[in-house]
């Protein structure tokens, strides 16, 4: 209960980690149990269980219920109660999150001792992974004591509790349940990067997937889930090398990932090179721990990892300064993973032994910043194929009258002459020019030339088609072509915009300015290229202005030489 309530007042402040503890609350034991540890080197069992070392024996500081040792050999336990523990609800020891440890157990009430692991022939298939679950037959009597010898590889501390059987029962349903939940989304946060990366190209969706899925294997490993899945539960049987190994790799990935996500080569350079040498560094503290169990290699992990997070959160909070939306997503979701990975890396570091849960918690955070930065991901690439799409459309119409440019109308006419061709269908081309535009941008300026152009591209855009094209194809002449248009219907069309620029004179900068259209029509003829349908329809164009203007003219399939004196 303390324990707890130290938790809430530090860190009340903060909604989400409220929500993160609601779901791991620390267990919190009824009795008040005594821990303590024998000092010195191996000593005979027999002496330690009659009671002749008791005297040796050291409690833990502040009176935590924890076992924690750094140490290459077993370590000898004694757990007293200050009240008597009765045998009538079948009390339980548990041993929360015990990792790799290996407990041999000599309690009141049974002659020979048992044995209890995670891994291997000793596993309790009645529990779940969360706990090494002891029996005591007799309870615990004022004055008597469980002793364990203890073996701890892993060296990750262990919280020791007494709970009655069907309290065990409970809790490892829901444990079961909670573990199964985060598990599950991580592998398929892991699956669903590694589609985006297929889908797009991506190759920070790799790096992500490759982040999760080291999480995933590092937090089954840890926490025992392995133990179900062939092969991976004599893999972390074997010691704690695979899953430092894993750890090791999982910094290095994520901290590529970081880099990509952020663009640190060019928003941040210098943290950039920092991460990056971090990064190497974690690529060969993996190796290292893959082939040595010194003890001095998770502690340079952690360190690593300490490192790793604060150049991470100081990248994100300089790009956020300069307004990088990514960078804003990568906060919300990997401040509640840097936080708990940093308290759990001070916990195997030997610090604050007593805040429980915290593996679940960091368990947690991983499935919620995975979770987050997909959608963050996902959120940068739709980001990314608007900028493409903007940047396609200012490439491929005209600022001033929104219609198709020239390059975009030369294409998208060179498919239409494709298509009239390979379907034999008609297609008729129009060649508009306003009359007398030089005069209106001398008189009046280039502002209320621009002006003109717009409105009478719009009143020209309104007497069209959905699927007929516009552009503008140079100065003051425009495009349109008309598929399954043929000539005479293209004449109906192109008088409809004349007299829609006509009708009425153009308010602009308040002038009215009477504008009208000179139009040259042609319809393509079998075999005929772009370029051939474009100078007939240039000489109608030619004709209608030599005609004195305001006018549709329709070129038949003559050269154009024929039409232009």
């Amino acid at each position: 209960m303390g324990n707890g309530g130290t938790w809430r007042r530090l860190h009340g402040h903060a909604w989400l980690w409220l929500v993160l503890l609601a779901l791991v609350s620390p267990f919190v034991s009824a009795n008040e149990l005594e821990v303590a540890r024998l000092p010195d080197g191996p000593a005979d069992a027999a002496a330690v269980v009659r009671g002749d070392l008791d005297r040796a024996f050291v409690p833990n500081r502040n009176g935590e219920a924890v076992l924690f040792q750094i140490a290459d050999r077993p370590v000898w336990w004694r757990i007293r109660s200050r009240d008597a523990i009765p045998a009538g609800d079948e009390p339980q020891l548990v041993l929360a999150s015990p990792y790799l440890s290996q407990v041999e157990a000599w309690v009141p009430g049974r002659a020979e001792p048992t044995r209890h692991t995670l891994y291997g022939d000793a596993v309790d298939p009645r529990y779940s992974a969360r706990a090494l679950v002891i029996a005591l037959p007799a309870g615990i009597p004022v004055g008597e004591a469980v002793y364990l010898r203890v073996f701890m590889p892993g060296g990750a501390p262990v919280q020791v509790a007494v709970e009655p059987r069907d309290a065990v029962h409970a809790t490892d349903l829901e444990y079961v349940a909670w573990r199964a939940m985060i598990l599950s989304t991580i592998v398929v946060l892991a699956v669903l990067a590694l589609a985006y990366w297929a889908g797009v190209g991506e190759r920070s969706f790799v790096f992500l997937a490759l982040t999760l899925g080291c999480a995933a294997l590092f937090i089954a490993g840890t926490g025992g889930e392995a133990r179900a899945l062939p092969g991976l539960g004599e893999l972390f049987a074997s010691g704690p090398r695979p899953t430092r190994a894993i750890g090791c790799f999982g910094i290095l990935f994520s901290n590529l990932f970081m880099r990509l996500y952020l663009d640190l080569r060019r928003n941040a350079p210098r943290h950039d090179r920092v991460l990056m040498a971090l990064t190497a560094l974690a690529g060969a503290l993996g190796v290292a721990c893959a082939i040595s169990d010194a003890r001095v290699l998770p502690t340079l992990g952690n360190l690593l990892l300490v490192c790793s997070a604060l150049v991470v959160f100081s990248a994100a909070m300089l790009c956020i300064a300069r307004g990088d939306r990514a960078a804003r997503f990568l906060l919300a979701s990997w401040l509640p993973l840097i936080v708990s990975s940093v308290l759990r890396a001070l916990q195997m570091l030997g610090f604050l032994q007593d805040w429980d849960h915290l593996d679940h918690l960091l368990a947690a955070s991983f499935a919620l910043a995975g979770l987050l930065l997909t959608v963050g991901l996902s959120d940068k690439m739709l980001q990314l194929r608007r900028d493409r799409d903007e940047a396609s459309q200012h490439a491929s119409f005209d600022p001033i009258t929104a219609a198709l440019n020239r390059r975009a109308i030369d294409q998208r006419l060179a498919e239409e002459v494709k298509a009239a061709h390979a379907h034999g269908r008609p297609l008729s081309v129009a060649f508009v020019d306003i009359d007398r535009f030089k005069a209106i941008n001398d008189t009046c300026g280039h502002s209320v030339g621009d002006q003109c152009l717009r409105y009478i591209s719009l009143r020209v855009r309104n007497t069209l088609r959905a699927r007929d094209l516009l552009a503008r194809f140079g100065g003051d002449e425009l495009l349109v072509v008309m598929p399954d248009t043929t000539l005479d219907d293209a004449c109906t069309v192109a008088e409809r915009m004349r007299v829609a620029v006509n009708c009425r004179p153009l308010a602009l900068d308040d002038r009215q300015l009477d504008c009208t259209l000179s139009i040259g029509i042609a319809e393509l003829q079998p075999g005929e290229n772009a370029e051939r349908l474009l100078a007939r329809a240039d000489a109608a164009l030619y004709a209608s202005k030599s005609a004195g203007r305001d006018r549709v003219s329709g070129h038949a399939a003559v050269s154009p030489l024929e039409a232009r004196p």
